[in-house]
This record gives C-alpha cells, structure tokens and sequence, in this order.
C-alpha cells in the first residue's frame, strides 16, 4: 500500500471535465469559476491511497486480490489485465466545509463550486494515477458504474485502510465522506 500526498497546485484541471460537470460548452469562460478555483485550492488536502493487486476474471465479475467483486462491466473493462491498480482519493475535509457552507449563500455559487470540486477530484485520480503508472494510460472504474455495485465501496476502503490512511469514511448510503473522494479501480 502506497500513501500519496499531492500538492494541490499540481493538479491539472480539464477543460472538457470541467465543461461536463457545469454543463457548458468547452471553452466557455464562467468568471466565476476562477475564484472557486482559489478558494478550493487553498482549502484541498490531496491525500491518495493505492495499491496493485493480482487480478482474476470469474464467471460474474472479477478478484482483486482475495476481494471478489460481481460486474460483468467491471470484467470487460479489465479483459487481458493482470494486475489492478485500486486507489482511493480525497481533496479533504476543507473542501467539505466549503461546500456545506454554500447553500446558504446561494444555489448557484454551490453548483459552480461543487463542479470545480468534482472536477479537481478527477484531476487528483488523474495525477495518482500517473504517480503510480508513468505514462501508461487506462480507464478507471468506480463502484457505482456500470453493474458495479456501491456496496464494492466497503472492500475497497477497508483494503486500503482508507479511514486510518486519508480520512476517508462511508455513511449507511454507501457515500463516501469526505464528499470529494473517490475509489476506483484501473487495470494494468
């Protein structure tokens, strides 16, 4: 198991994410998101937790080391791989406060900033990824994709010791909290 500490100013923000998750076209300039983009960059405490398992396909799904997970997707997304890499981040508990407080202030400043926030969780998988990978690129998976169920949560946090290692813990709705957070799962 490998703890990944990242400074958030390496984090690169994707335009096309970031035009997805606020529901633009890319390249249109909401001046908006900049100063989010401060206030969450001074406020992220990028923690990743990951490790590389041997994977086998079974009839249903696939085995990341002894964890046995049922998803026909999850198997066809990970055909020909060996090994599995499983990574769990977070962008911390600032950003949660951040968020939570919001509502308050007004409905669209919460959806700018929880799009920015989404978007940095991706870039933040994106840089774990390449941290534990170099240049060899491949899709995650998530629980909650496809036919992979959210309760594939509970294995992979526990495998990874997310609660002890990054402070990353899971409600009785199998969501994760710190709400900017993210398991997945990348075949190698």
């Amino acid at each position: 198991m490998k703890l990944i500490s990242i400074p958030s100013e390496e984090l690169r923000l994707s335009e096309s994410e970031l035009a997805l998750r606020l529901k633009v076209p890319r390249g249109c300039n909401i001046k908006e998101t900049d100063l989010v983009k401060e206030k969450l960059l001074s406020l992220m405490d990028c923690k990743a937790v990951a490790c590389v398992l041997p994977l086998s396909l079974t009839d249903d799904g696939v085995v990341l080391g002894d964890i046995p997970l049922k998803s026909h997707d999850l198997k066809r997304s990970l055909l020909g791989k060996r090994e599995a890499l499983v990574l769990a981040v977070t962008l911390g508990m600032g950003v949660e406060r951040y968020l939570l407080s919001l509502p308050k202030i007004g409905v669209a400043q919460h959806f700018i900033a929880d799009s920015v926030a989404s978007a940095y969780a991706e870039a933040l998988c994106d840089k774990v990824q390449s941290t534990v990978l170099g240049n060899r690129k491949a899709p995650r998976f998530s629980p909650g994709y496809g036919d992979l169920s959210l309760e594939a949560q509970r294995p992979l946090l526990a495998l990874l010791a997310a609660e002890r290692t990054v402070g990353i813990t899971l409600n009785e709705s199998l969501l994760m909290r710190p709400q900017k957070s993210i398991t997945a799962i990348v075949g190698i």
